[in-house]
This record gives structure tokens, sequence and C-alpha cells, in this order.
């Protein structure tokens, strides 16, 4: 019970800093009009870094009810800490997106206000703008419909969790760079598939910051996207789907490379075992004493050769007898 603790403590904390983190890298994007997306990525890409340092060694560093999901279904994860993991990420989410709130209000207020005033100076919204909200939460391009929303997620979140496992592996990568190369990873996918839906890959880091706009005067709007669906149908199923099949595709195609590995080191096992077994049957007494017996068989026969042997040496003395008379 005390260790379970532990963990759902590290969980907490570690997807806390994980949305404080990208919260804020967001915030410099917004707020500062830059047309790069990089602090968004960068923010995100370290929160993941500095979260599996502090929360690694306790909880294994999940912070994303996906992967949670997903390494209990191929054996990575006990099936009774689910419920505990993903209450802690989803919770350790809505905490980093309120102290994130908390440090950009004034700052969110201050544009808000600019831009809310029309050359007439006449106020034309009464309600907090959704351009601030996409710091906090991803909303779906103009073009884009519900069925390909949710396709996106599937393949970046699956291929995203592939990467993890594959990366996770001592096998592929040293311990002392899994963290960073996972980091850089996550930056490369949060700027390559941020133009569809912002790359969302992790339903805690969606669904908590939108409670938290929803009390604070965004309303029912940050659900609207989509006819209702995008919040839930991308934002949560699409990256638990994709989740699945990057954990299952990463599963067999190990085995399958394992089996492949032993069967290529069985084949060298054996080679070098009849190596082996034939050099010491070439050094055993026995055959030493079998290779001088016979040496000896052979000389005997040299010295009494058999009598066809003396017929023929007699036969060809006198053919050539003949033949010098």
């Amino acid at each position: 019970m005390h260790n379970i603790f532990k963990e759902f403590i590290a969980e907490v904390i570690g997807t806390a800093i994980l949305m404080l983190l990208g919260i804020s890298g967001c915030a410099c994007t917004v707020l500062t009009e830059s047309p790069m997306n990089l602090a968004c990525g960068f923010g995100y890409a370290f929160g993941v870094v500095i979260a599996s340092v502090f929360a690694g060694p306790i909880s294994g560093a999940h912070i994303n009810p996906a992967i949670t999901v997903a390494f209990t279904l191929i054996g990575k994860f006990q099936w009774r800490k689910v419920p505990i993991y993903l209450l802690a990420q989803y919770l350790g989410s809505f905490i980093g997106s309120t102290i994130a709130y908390s440090l950009y209000f004034e700052a969110m207020n201050t544009f808000d206000m600019e831009n809310f005033f029309d050359k007439n100076l006449t106020l034309n919204n009464q309600e907090p703008s959704m351009k601030m909200a996409s710091i906090f939460i991803t909303t779906p391009a103009e073009h884009l419909t519900l069925l390909p929303a949710m396709w996106d997620q599937i393949v970046s979140t699956g291929l995203l969790v592939y990467a993890i496992l594959f990366i996770g592996d001592e096998m592929n990568t040293p311990k002392l760079l899994q963290t960073f190369t996972t980091g850089f990873i996550i930056f490369t996918f949060i700027i390559g598939f941020n133009f569809n839906c912002g790359a969302i890959l992790n339903p805690a880091r969606d669904l908590a910051p939108r409670i938290l706009l929803a009390f604070f005067g965004y309303n029912g709007r940050v659900f609207a996207h989509l006819n209702y669906n995008f919040w839930w149908a991308v934002g949560i199923v699409g990256p638990h789907l994709g989740a699945i099949i990057g954990a299952i595709s990463y599963y067999y195609s190990s085995k399958m490379r394992q089996s492949f590995i032993d069967d290529e080191n069985m084949f060298q096992l054996n080679q070098v075992i009849q190596t082996k077994s034939i050099t010491s049957n070439a050094a055993s007494p026995d055959n030493i004493d079998h290779h001088k017996s016979s040496n000896h068989h052979r000389h005997q026969q040299q010295q009494h050769p058999s009598p066809l042997v003396t017929n023929l040496q007699m036969y060809q003395g006198k053919v050539n007898t003949e033949f010098q008379h």
C-alpha cells in the first residue's frame, strides 16, 4: 500500500510538471504570436524529460493514460494499478494546468483586452477568446472532419508508443540515453503532427485543461469542436486506440526479432560445439593410439608386402630383363 501511494504521488507530480512546462511553452508561442511552434514543442519535450527523471525510478513515469493502458495489455503493467495511475495522471494534469493558468492569467487578460476592442473602442466580445484557450487545449484545423482527426491521433500515438517501447529496450538504447531520446521523440512528434489536431498524444494533456477552462469562463465552448465530438473521440479514444495498436505491434515485432536472434545464436552455438567436439576427439588418447596403430600397420605392410604385390614385382622384373636383351 505504501508503494502504490508513492507511485500515485509520483505520477501526479510528474504529469503536473509535464503540463506546467508544456503550457508555458505554448503560452510563449501564442502570447508572442510566434509563427513557429518550437517553444510549445520544447516545453512538452523537456517536461517529459524532467518528469521522467523525477517519477521514473518510482512509478515508471507513464504520465499518459494511453501508455498505461497499452503497457498493461502487453503485460508490462499490472491491471490493479491502472485506475490509480489514471486518476493520478488526470489529477496531475489538472494541477499543472491550474498553476500555469495562474502564471499567465494577467498576460492572457491583457492580450484579450487589446483584441476585444474594435477601432471605435467598442467592446466586441464579453468572453475569453478561444485563442487563449489554445494555450491549454488542442483544436482541430478548419478543414478537418471527425474521422480524419481520429485517424491522425491513432497514427501519431501509435508511432509514439512504438518508439517509446523501442527506446525503452536496452538492446536498442543504453539506459543512460533513454530519457533524453524520449524527449527528442516527443519534440519531433509535437512539431510533426501539430497541423491537424495539435498533436494531442496524451488524453490527460487535453481533457483536464478543458475542464479547467470550462470553470474559468470558457463554458461549453471548449467542448464544442466538431459537434462536441472532438474532445472525446479525438482527444481520448484516438490516442488510446493508437497506443494499443502501437504496443501490440511492438510486442509481436520484438517477439519475431527475438526468435530470429535466438535461432542465430543457437546456430552459432552449435557450430562452436561441433568445432570443439572435433578438436577434442582428435586430441583424445584413444584416437592418438589408433593413429599410431594405423601408422605401424602401414609400416608393416611396407616391410612385408602381400603375395599379390610380390608376384607383380617379380613379373615386372622379368619384363624389364627381356626388354634389355
